[in-house]
C-alpha cells in the first residue's frame, strides 16, 4: 500500500532504498538539505512538533527515520508527477512545479509527527540490517528466525525488527517469506527438480504445507506452474 517515509541521511553515509518485489512498484525520493526546509517552507522552528524537529535537526552519524501515512493529496500530486501530461520544453518546468508542491504537502504532513515515532540508527545498525537482507535472501533451509539473525548480527531482535522494517518497508518476516517464495518458483520452472526437493530447499518439511503457502502467496499451486490449468476447464476455483 503507498506509504510515506522521511528521513534525515548524514552527507557521506552510503544508504540506499528499497522496496518489496511486486507486479508494479512506483515511487517519488525527493532529496534535500534540512535548511532548504527550515529556511523556505517552514516558517519558525517552533512551530513545527517536537518530533518533526527531531527528524530535521539530527546530527551525524546517525540516520533518522519516520513513518507516516500519506494523504490523499499526496498520492495524487505524486501520481500527476510520475504521469507528467506536458511535452516537449514543458516537462521540466511541471516536473519541478509539482515536486516543489509534492515536497510542501510532506512537510505539512509532519504536523502528525507527534503520534509517530522517530527511529535512530548508527551507521553500524544500517550495516547490520543490510547484512540481515543479503541472509534472508540467500539463506533458505532452515529459514533463519528473528532471534538467530540478531545473535548472528550482535543486536537485539527488537532494533533488528523495528530498522528492518523502518529501511526496507517491510518485516523481516514478509522479506524472508518473498524470498523464499521467489526461490521456490524458480527452482519449480525446472521440471527436473521434485515438488519435495523444492519444498525442502525452502525450508518446509511437509510438501502440504509448502503447497498451501505457495497458493496463498501466488494464487496457484506449485503443479500449475509446470502444467497451467487450460482456460475454461477444472474447478470454478481455477477459472477466477
Amino acid at each position: 500500500c503507498p506509504h510515506l517515509g522521511a528521513r534525515f541521511q548524514p552527507w557521506g553515509s552510503a544508504l540506499g532504498l528499497h522496496f518489496p518485489p511486486s507486479a508494479v512498484a512506483r515511487s517519488v525520493t525527493v532529496y534535500c538539505a534540512p535548511q532548504f526546509l527550515l529556511g523556505n517552507l517552514v516558517c519558525e522552528k517552533n512551530t513545527l512538533p517536537p518530533q518533526a524537529l527531531k527528524l530535521l535537526t539530527a546530527s551525524a552519524p546517525d540516520v533518522s527515520y519516520c513513518r507516516l501515512t500519506p494523504t490523499a493529496e499526496i498520492i495524487e500530486c505524486a501520481s500527476a508527477l510520475l504521469n507528467n501530461p506536458m511535452a516537449g520544453l514543458l516537462r521540466l518546468p511541471y516536473a519541478e512545479a509539482k515536486v516543489l508542491e509534492l515536497l510542501t504537502l510532506c512537510v505539512a504532513a509532519f504536523s502528525r509527527l507527534e503520534e509517530a515515532a522517530v527511529q535512530q540508527f548508527s551507521e553500524i545498525d544500517i550495516a547490520r540490517f543490510h547484512k540481515a537482507r543479503e541472509i534472508l535472501s540467500s539463506r533458505f533451509s532452515p529459514p533463519p528466525t528473528i532471534a538467530s539473525l540478531a545473535r548472528e548480527l550482535a543486536t537485539n531482535e527488537t532494533k533488528l525488527k523495528s530498522g528492518f522494517k523502518a529501511l526496507f518497508g517491510h518485516t523481516v518476516f514478509e522479506y524472508g517469506h518473498e524470498c523464499r517464495m521467489q526461490h521456490a518458483l524458480h527452482l519449480l520452472r525446472d521440471k527436473r527438480t521434485r515438488i519435495s526437493t523444492v519444498a525442502e530447499s525452502v525450508g518446509y518439511r511437509h510438501q502440504g504445507a509448502f503447497a498451501s503457502a505457495f497458493k496463498a502467496h501466488f494464487g496457484i499451486r506449485p503443479k500449475d506452474v509446470r502444467h497451467p490449468p487450460e482456460p475454461g476447464v477444472g474447478t470454478s476455483e481455477h477459472a477466477r
